[in-house]
């Protein structure tokens, strides 16, 4: 414990949003969690059995993910092909890391990866464990990437970080252009901006803002900035150095060991910070274990050095193990290998799929993040739900009338037919729609037609109405769907045309009481 970290005093955790889960698992060849294949089969199409982390980043039309420590199809005798890295076994042979890309156009039934056929080539960097890709960008062509590398002797972690570029979509790199840091910067999370951000260095053109930690898992963040055109002239960094006194503005300078936290946090390695259009803010995730905390947590920030708002806990990893984490004596999630048995799965590597991200402007954004679960040692596709300040203080009904957008109609109904079947136990068997959570009904609802919206509709009505055993639950049900529909058409100013639930309770049972149930589903 450290005592004097904000998160240890009088303020033992933080709060806890809902609405995050798990999408998939994205690799590995069979979803530990249900038992069934997963949908890119790594290991069955690319020799992938096991990876962690998935850094993205659009690059020439593609949205390329970052793996790290890769447990590929053994070639050398007796290495079974459950090998961990960081195993008794050789790690030149399993433990190269991995890129690939996506084709898919959406995210909420999971992403589909094709992994480039051969691992990064980067000289120098030996790739072992703890020796990865963190972080990429797109500039002329090039795919830039950042390297972790040279590591603590008895810790496997990182202490330094080396840019380098490919031009052939991820597979060779030749030398370093040079070393990023070896001090504040090994971990990194970068975003190309418009210069036209008020306090960047510069005011025309491109630039790489780029937030670092140091020592892993124990270190507060830090930013830099860089002009893009300048990104291979290392000599070209601003390091954020506070604000100033007079004028609350930022201030920088070129010598990294003046470079200044943004808060105090401690416990800080991982980290992925995205700008949301929805929220209108910049999102920061890490996962941190410091006082009585663990999980994902993640922050807010309308600029990018802050101020940051307090943490809030995106992900518990209590709602995970036995599901898709190991916890031990509880399970059999574990990877095969030394002690795996006795190895408590960890959540770690949250990194945001910004592209796929959706929302109601200044209401809400739903994100996708990567999520590394190290036993089994895998990475799952999460999905969370994070509401702006506005909405909640003062939530509204996201459709108010039949004028209304149709992904925000179908979903006001969809949600309530949700939470019916919550109420009496019954499923649609597809985490979407049974979601109580309206976000994922108005994503769902923005990728089909005003047809299949109303097919969905009809076809979970059936399913509602048809599967209660007991006339009044029927009538209820009906009535309850009646109102939801009838709702976008009040005219709440007159008062006139609001629809009495009991009338039609009424008319439903005799409906069903003269033999006539058909007439609840027409």
């Amino acid at each position: 414990m450290v005592e004097d970290n904000p998160l240890c005093i009088g303020n033992p955790s933080p709060a806890k949003i809902f609405g995050t889960r798990k999408v998939v698992q994205l690799t590995g060849d069979i979803d530990r969690e249900l038992g069934q294949k997963t949908i890119n089969q790594t290991g069955r199409l690319f020799g992938i059995y096991g990876t962690d982390l998935g850094v993205s980043f659009l690059h020439e039309g593609k949205l390329y993910f970052l793996f790290g420590d890769t447990n590929r199809n053994p070639t050398y005798p007796g290495l079974p092909i459950q090998a961990m890295p960081g195993e008794d076994y050789n790690e030149e042979i399993t433990d190269y890391d991995s890129v690939a890309y996506t084709t898919s156009d959406r995210a909420y039934n999971g992403i589909n990866l094709i992994f480039n056929s051969d691992y990064p080539h980067l000289e120098g960097v030996a790739q072992m464990t703890g020796e990865h890709p963190i972080e990429g960008f797109s500039k002329g062509g090039y795919m830039y990437v950042y390297f972790t590398t040279d590591l603590y002797p008895d810790e496997k972690v990182p202490t330094r970080t080396v840019l380098a570029r490919s031009k052939d979509g991820g597979i060779h790199f030749g030398k370093p252009i040079y070393t990023l840091s070896t001090d504040k910067f090994i971990h990194v999370s970068a975003q190309i901006v418009d210069n036209n951000i008020c306090g960047i260095p510069d005011t025309k053109g491109e630039g790489l803002l780029i937030w670092g930690t140091s020592k892993h898992r124990k270190s507060d963040i830090y930013l830099a900035y860089i002009p893009l055109d300048q990104i291979t002239n290392r000599s070209r960094l601003q390091f954020f150095m506070g604000l100033a006194t007079e004028s609350s503005e930022p201030m920088w300078g070129p010598d990294e060991s003046m470079a200044k936290p943004l808060f105090s946090a401690q416990c800080m390695g991982e980290i992925s910070v995205r700008w949301n259009q929805y929220l209108e803010r910049w999102i920061m995730l890490y996962n941190c274990e410091i006082c009585n905390t663990s999980g994902i947590l993640f922050r807010l920030a309308n600029r990018p050095w802050g101020p940051w708002s307090p943490p809030k806990i995106m992900f518990d990893p209590v709602d995970a193990y036995g599901k898709y984490i190991h916890q031990p004596g509880s399970d059999n999630l574990y990877d095969y290998g030394r002690n795996r048995p006795k190895d408590r799965g960890d959540e770690y590597g949250p990194y945001q799929i910004s592209p796929f991200s959706t929302g109601i402007k200044g209401r809400y954004t739903k994100i996708y993040f990567t999520m590394s679960t190290w036993n089994p040692y895998q990475v799952v596709q999460m999905s969370s739900i994070i509401t702006s300040d506005e909405e909640e203080r003062n939530h509204r009904p996201y459709a108010n009338d039949v004028n209304d957008r149709n992904d925000r109609k179908y979903a006001h109904i969809s949600v309530l037919l949700a939470h019916l079947a919550k109420i009496y136990s019954l499923s649609f068997e597809n985490s979407i729609q049974d979601s109580i959570y309206i976000a994922d009904h108005v994503e769902w609802a923005q990728y089909h037609s005003s047809a299949e919206l109303r097919n969905e509709i009809e076809n979970k009505c059936l399913r509602v109405i048809t599967n209660l055993g007991f006339d009044e639950d029927k009538s209820e049900a009906y009535a309850t769907i009646v109102m939801g529909i009838s709702s976008l058409a009040y005219d709440y100013n007159s008062f006139k045309n609001i629809p009495k639930g009991n009338i039609h309770k009424r008319w439903a049972l005799n409906a069903i009481q003269s033999g006539h149930s058909e007439w609840l589903i027409s």
